[in-house]
């Protein structure tokens, strides 16, 4: 930067900085039934190149001509909205800056930032009910287009697909007291303050929640393979039940304990609740009867958490 750059202080005062929360719409993933598959289709000195580069899809839901591809285009057209400006209407628009998702703007341009912002919010969220009344359709048309390879398939819940499907913005703002601002803005400035706030505590909040939603997938992993060991491979064999899962999940135990910082009781209650079910748990050693009540005790539970860490807003 040259020496003769200057930034006044009531210019950097006018500029927000925002971090646009994308909806995340998670369809497809991981096949290893249909990889082996595949694999085998080919001589064995072709397959470690094959390995690298084979994507299979196991929860494979359609986005195009459907709910989920209509909420990405909605999402794309605000971005496109909020950064090309509107001169009609004095907004210069917000830019990128160097960290993903985030822009800055003028404070003067930010009732227009809501405005689109609200505006397509509203849309996603009706897409959003068009994905819950459809899908089982959607499910049904992810099967068809995976053809052969649909077979096992587990599609997630509706309420898992859509855990991340809102449309959200943080704040991050170097606003000063609102006196230096004419009255026309000092709302403005209000309601930016107001969010940066929850901003910064939504933030804090994520980092405890990430080893959450951590220990709630390795418990569902759990669960799938204790219904899984019960039935055959093609071959007639019975399915081999391994312990790795279940030890992932006293490693992830510590790992929310350990991320605790706010000592928050919701997430001790957790860590305790997920280790009682894999402390001194045997999995290899249960007979098909206890693989099936272990199963059942591990989704009971499992849901009890969900419901109970979702209304600590922590999920």
């Amino acid at each position: 930067m040259p020496d003769s750059f200057e930034l006044k202080t009531d210019s950097l005062n006018s500029l927000l900085e925002v971090y646009i929360m994308k909806p995340s719409y998670i369809v497809s993933a991981s096949n290893k039934s249909a990889k082996a598959l595949l694999l085998e289709q080919v001589p064995a000195e072709d397959r470690p190149a094959l390995k690298r580069v084979l994507s299979s899809n196991s929860r494979f839901l359609p986005s195009v001509d459907s709910p989920i591809g209509q909420a990405r285009s909605v999402v794309n057209a605000f971005l496109k909205d909020m950064v090309a400006g509107d001169n009609k209407r004095g907004y210069r628009g917000f830019a990128k800056v160097g960290r993903p998702n985030t822009y800055i703007g003028r404070l003067q341009d930010f009732d227009r930032f809501e405005e689109l912002l609200n505006a397509a919010k509203s849309q996603v969220e009706k897409y959003n009910l068009k994905i819950r009344e459809s899908w089982d359709e959607l499910k049904e048309r992810g099967k068809e287009e995976m053809m052969v390879f649909n077979g096992g398939v587990e599609f997630p819940t509706v309420d898992r697909f859509l855990r991340k499907s809102t449309l959200d913005f943080e704040v991050s703002t170097n606003l000063s007291e609102a006196k230096i601002f004419d009255t026309a803005i000092a709302e403005v400035v209000r309601r930016v303050k107001a969010k940066a706030e929850k901003s910064e505590r939504d933030r804090v909040l994520s980092a405890h929640a990430k080893p959450v939603e951590q220990l709630l997938d390795a418990l569902g992993e759990c669960i799938q393979r204790l219904h899984q060991s019960n039935g055959k491979t093609e071959s007639g064999k019975s399915r081999r039940l391994r312990a790795d899962k279940f030890n992932t999940v006293a490693k992830i135990v510590e790992e929310v304990r350990g991320k605790n910082f706010l000592n928050l009781p919701e997430l001790e209650t957790a860590a305790a609740t997920a280790s009682s079910l894999v402390d001194g748990l045997d999995v290899v050693g249960l007979d098909p009867a206890e693989r099936k009540d272990k199963a059942e005790e591990f989704s009971k539970v499992t849901d009890s958490l969900k419901s109970r860490l979702a209304a600590s807003g922590l999920v």
